[in-house]
């Protein structure tokens, strides 16, 4: 059975082509995610390995399978574009949606690797000031989880230093200063060749192995391409996650195998009694009452017609023609009338397992509709993007005059509707949220998503009301 994660680093960086004839480029992955380039999205949208995956195992057992969302799911373009790759396969246009067929050669099965992973660790800005092996040469607390999870791990591991390129742990080194920050673009790709190049030497051929990376985001990027390019595979358990969650992490893992599953999986965890990761139905759930087949409850309306709000869960907003016609005015950017953000509410917070307390009911009427921009993102972006069209007056840091507030509640009443969509369980809701929004792409949504040019100028604008 071909592996889709393998399968799909093997095109990183190729032109694919859809069945449409458009072209899609894998950007990276990212995650249990591969990044897409489209016409329509140049920074890359987000899709689930796991959708590939299932069309992989659908086609060589199936030999032919239909393209079309309900068929391969919401990327049935780019999925499709995958499968033509496959050696044999052949596009099917004589009917309607086209299918691709696999002939008589059947996809190759992926060489699986038996080695476990090398550990590649990041180093810290914080020293000691004498010559010291480097394992010993950074002491805070974020190196010291660092370390302590990579020896309890029993697999070797190495360090990443932004002087030195690659490092073996016990080699002596003299304190030094230099951030990898501190370097230009061009010279931090350099930088990464080098340190591959070290990998090289001290591993041999590189396809098949397993790295697994705990540094920063410049670290990844700069080594990433290289490692990829030559046939190994990555993984990044701590990617996205801030100071306090990846401490608590260490903690949470320093006694077991660096095999142990990365934490932003969507599955949950065996030895875990409460599941962090939302599954696939419930994400294709999510969509159709957000997106697919949305209940649109007019703001003036609500919560009238809505059901179960006493609970939490995802909802998103939409605007009408003439409302979309201001924002545009605004971020002098061109929106359309349909849906313009999404968001959760009441989401277990890890990774303390705090559970929230907030509901659909109040988020939506009491923080988007009738709160102030301090308390609600959502407010704060139009806001942001209607000053001028509604004639707010900004009277401190987040705080507008409440003549300036009632206007924009009598504007979100005017001209937009919201669609909720309940869930039973806390805890995932996070995560939910992430694949709804990577999949939605929200044109007012901010933070994690693409960069535009409507995000570029949302962003200033945001930024003056927040002085």
């Amino acid at each position: 059975m071909l592996d889709a994660r393998r399968f799909l680093e093997s095109l990183v960086g190729r032109r694919l082509q859809t069945v449409n004839g458009r072209e899609n480029r894998v950007l990276r992955l990212d995650g249990d995610s591969v990044v897409v380039w489209t016409t329509r999205s140049p920074a890359g949208q987000a899709v689930p390995i796991a959708w590939v995956q299932e069309a992989l195992d659908r086609i060589e057992r199936e030999r032919e399978i239909e393209i079309s969302v309900r068929s391969v799911r919401y990327r049935s373009a780019f999925v499709g574009a995958v499968l033509r790759e496959l050696p044999g396969t052949e596009v099917v246009r004589s009917v309607s949606p086209p299918r691709i067929r696999l002939g008589d050669r059947a996809p190759a099965t992926a060489p699986s690797s038996p080695s476990e992973p090398v550990i590649l660790l990041g180093c810290v800005k914080l020293k000691v000031g004498h010559r010291a092996p480097a394992k010993d040469l950074y002491r805070s607390p974020l190196w010291k989880g660092r370390r302590a999870y990579a020896e309890a791990s029993g697999q070797p591991w190495l360090i990443l230093s932004a002087e030195h390129g690659l490092v073996d742990p016990d080699l002596p080194l003299d304190p030094y200063d230099l951030a990898l920050g501190e370097l230009n673009a061009s010279d931090r790709r350099a930088w990464g060749e080098r340190v591959v190049e070290g990998l090289e030497r001290q591993f041999g051929r590189l396809a098949g192995m397993i790295f697994e990376i705990h540094a920063g985001a410049l670290y990844r990027r700069a080594i990433g391409p290289g490692l990829l390019q030559r046939g190994a595979s990555l993984q990044t358990p701590l990617e996205g996650l801030g100071l306090g969650s990846q401490l608590a992490w260490y903690r949470e893992h320093r006694a077991t195998r660096a095999a142990l599953p990365d934490p932003r999986r969507r599955e949950p965890a065996p030895a875990s009694p409460r599941r962090r990761r939302s599954t696939t139905a419930e994400v294709d759930a999510a969509i159709r009452r957000l997106d697919t087949a949305p209940t649109r409850i007019p703001a003036r309306d609500w919560p009238t017609g809505a059901r179960n709000i006493d609970h939490a869960g995802l909802y998103s907003w939409w605007v009408d023609a003439a409302g979309a016609s201001h924002l545009s005015d605004g971020l002098q950017q061109p929106i359309a009338a349909g849906r313009i953000y999404a968001g959760q509410t009441g989401a277990t917070k890890w990774p303390s397992g705090k559970a929230g307390n907030a509901t659909l009911a109040s988020r939506t009427g009491a923080g988007h509709l009738h709160g102030r921009i301090r308390g609600s993102t959502f407010r704060l972006t139009l806001a942001s993007c209607l000053t001028r069209t509604l004639e707010l007056e900004r009277i401190g840091r987040l705080h507008l005059a409440p003549e300036s507030e009632r206007r924009l509640t009598a504007w979100i009443a005017d001209h937009l509707e919201v669609a909720v969509h309940p869930v039973d369980d806390r805890d995932p809701l996070s995560d939910l949220e992430r694949h709804v929004l990577a999949e939605l792409d929200p044109v007012l949504n901010l933070e994690g998503m693409p960069r535009t040019a409507v995000r570029s100028a949302l962003s200033i604008l945001r930024a003056r009301l927040a002085r």
